[in-house]
């Protein structure tokens, strides 16, 4: 523990400080504007009995780590108001034995220095928080979490690949001010970027963007299998006016989906130069809420065409609207939407009392109150 102003836990020799070996319930706290100064990083545990492990810098404290190693499970990394620093790498699973680990930044005023390679880099892999096939800041293995909270800004810099190797992990921005972005312009991918069977590494993952959070990018891709990006009442921002939003990349990508929850989700795409694609198995779905959206609010507002291929779908559940009031939602504007989605669309056999109009590149969901609907397009 480094408790005050002034106070310092430097640990100054070459070797990694084992914290936690084949133990549980360990604690490090810095707090109160306290120093912690590790010359080569940390091992938070090392082994399957290794569990509940925990380093903590909060309240103005700082955390100068360069590498942070999780080999254990159940273990976490939790900075509230503070800087953390961790020049050299981050991986939430170091050892294969590693699962359910955390990494939770919390607070407005919180500082976090990661690793900043120039090479693509992933999230979450097995071996490294922004993981790799390369180098980097990994979140890595298996059922692993990163928890952006409260105002947290990160600047993702080169890094466009996230989770390339993980399965069923998740990475998490709440809150208002709560911001994933790249001053590089980057291009994000949830899984492995590129047309190879690696994809198939990326398995059950989300990527959730919840209560206010924003995520900017030029570009997003969801690839791997059953992967999942999750916006409650939050924003996706796709600013580059010549890329946009990808859902299925190619053959060796399966069941994938976008979920709108809330009152105000947003998909929000300048881009003009590439089609929306949904492909192989993906879904779009609404899970609208008792009482709709607001007056001309579009959850799903694309400067781009629309297309879904022959096994894309879309989803709306609206048993609580139609339920409650009914009436005429408008869920997507796009500049076009192709002739065969649009087909697609308008032939679908729908429930009593509910209907899809398509209108150019513009979708609404008509209904008249009733007990509820779940409508599937295929």
């Amino acid at each position: 523990m480094s408790d005050g102003a002034g106070s310092v836990l430097d640990h100054a020799n070459g070797d990694l400080l084992y914290w936690g070996f084949q133990r549980r319930s360990n604690l490090i706290h810095v707090y109160d504007r306290g120093l912690l100064k590790l010359k080569t990083g940390i091992a938070l545990g090392n082994g399957t009995s290794s569990v509940d492990n925990c380093l903590l810098i909060d309240n103005c404290a700082t955390g100068i780590v360069p590498i942070v190693r999780y080999r254990g499970h159940d273990n976490s990394v939790i900075v509230s108001n503070a800087t953390f620093t961790a020049g050299s790498g981050f991986y939430l699973a170091f050892a294969n034995s590693a699962s359910n680990n955390l990494f939770r930044a919390y607070g407005p005023d919180t500082v976090l220095n990661l690793p900043m390679p120039t090479t693509t880099s992933q999230l979450a892999t097995r071996s490294d928080l922004f993981g790799s096939w390369n180098n980097s800041m990994t979140v890595t293995g298996r059922w692993n979490t990163v928890s952006l909270e409260g105002g947290v800004k990160l600047d993702c810099g080169n890094r466009d690949v996230m989770m390339a190797t993980s399965h069923n992990s998740t990475f998490q921005l709440i809150g208002a001010g709560t911001t994933l972005y790249s001053t590089n312009d980057s291009s994000f991918c949830l899984g492995y970027k590129g047309s190879n069977a690696r994809q198939t590494s990326c398995i059950s993952n989300r990527l959730a963007i919840l209560d206010g959070a924003t995520f900017n990018a030029k570009q997003l891709l969801i690839t791997g299998i059953a992967n999942e990006i999750c916006i409650s009442n939050a924003t996706l921002n796709l600013a580059n006016d010549t890329a946009g939003l990808r859902v299925g990349y190619d053959a060796y990508t399966t069941n994938c989906m976008l979920v709108m929850k809330g009152q105000t989700p947003k998909v929000k795409s300048a881009a003009t130069g590439y089609s929306c694609v949904f492909g192989d198995g993906a879904k779009l779905r609404f899970e609208i809420p008792r009482d709709g959206y607001a007056a001309d609010y579009v959850p799903f507002d694309l400067s781009c065409q629309l297309a879904f291929n022959s096994t894309a779908s879309l989803e709306i559940d609206c048993n609580e609207f139609v339920a409650h009031t009914g009436g005429k939602l408008h869920l997507i504007h796009a500049r076009s939407i192709n002739e065969a989605t649009a087909n697609r669309l308008k032939a679908c056999s729908l429930p009593e009392k509910c209907s899809i109009i398509v209108d150019g590149g513009d979708v609404y969901l008509k209904s008249k109150s009733m007990k509820g609907c779940i409508l599937i397009f295929h």
